[in-house]
């Protein structure tokens, strides 16, 4: 009797332990970090009213309902990626982004907004910093998640990872999001802003993981282009591109967008 009772205890919990297994949802969750300085609550108070136009899943007529920028790429990202484990999108101190499989988390440093907005409000654009940078964190969210989906999909990359998650943001924003061509323009002039200075380059800016950071201004551009050269003649005259290095915009373009849908079919909801 004794035995029975403890086969049936066994497969009971088994049981429990498949069925959630099966039935549990994978998702990203949002917190926020409490802020270690006064500059830090003023920050974030700004970063929880950053704009988001409507972010389009599959067509026009299946957009979500207009949200705040962080809630709006959480939103987006659940509607249309299956997760094999969750992941929390963090906002805190600190001075780098980065993802984490291991601890299943995506962080935001707040600084991150606070440089882009002193870089954008620097560079002009006046009433359209927060939408600026509102658009280089969803950039930003969409590669560190680019990075965790190669990992937990094991998606074969057969080139630097970190130039792999760029073109996955890129080519997501500009297929998916409202305008989302002038969202990748944002963050490319982000990088563009942030550029090294040449004189000051040394051997330890070409050996690191992450192309330089005026190589992703022109490279991200490139595939603006690239995925509506009739109209961005315009970009393609400003940014100086050669007739074939813009017909190689077109193709690179092509590239990534048709090949990260392809990869990652499966793993998008349907």
């Amino acid at each position: 009797m004794k035995i029975k009772i403890m086969l049936s205890l066994v497969f009971s919990v088994v049981l429990i332990l498949v069925m959630n297994k099966v039935f549990a949802v994978s998702s990203m969750s949002l917190r926020y970090e409490a802020p270690e300085s006064e500059p830090d609550k003023a920050t974030l108070q700004w970063i929880k009213a950053l704009p988001s136009e409507t972010i389009i899943i599959g067509d026009e007529s299946a957009s979500t309902a207009e949200v705040n920028a962080i809630n709006g790429i959480v939103n987006y990202i659940n509607a249309t990626f299956k997760l094999e484990y969750s992941i929390a999108l963090v906002i805190g101190s600190g001075r780098v982004a980065y993802a984490d499989s291991r601890d299943k988390v995506i962080f935001i440093p707040i600084s991150f907004f606070e440089e882009a907005r002193q870089l954008f409000s620097q560079a002009g654009k006046g009433d359209l910093t927060q939408q600026a940078v509102s658009d280089a964190f969803l950039h930003t969210v969409l590669h560190e998640l680019g990075h965790l989906l190669i990992e937990m999909h094991d998606i074969p990359i057969v080139a630097r990872e970190e130039d792999a998650a760029d073109s996955l943001a890129t080519a997501f924003m500009i297929q998916f999001f409202t305008n989302g061509a002038q969202r990748v323009e944002h963050i490319a002039e982000l990088y563009g802003l942030e550029r090294e200075e040449i004189k000051n380059l040394r051997k330890w800016d070409f050996i690191g993981e992450h192309s330089l950071n005026i190589q992703r201004h022109y490279q991200m551009l490139c595939h603006v282009y690239g995925s509506a050269p009739d109209n961005y003649k315009e970009l393609k005259r400003r940014v100086g591109f050669t007739n074939e290095r813009a017909d190689i915009c077109v193709d690179e373009y092509q590239q990534i967008s048709q090949g990260w849908l392809q990869l990652l079919e499966p793993h998008l909801q349907k």
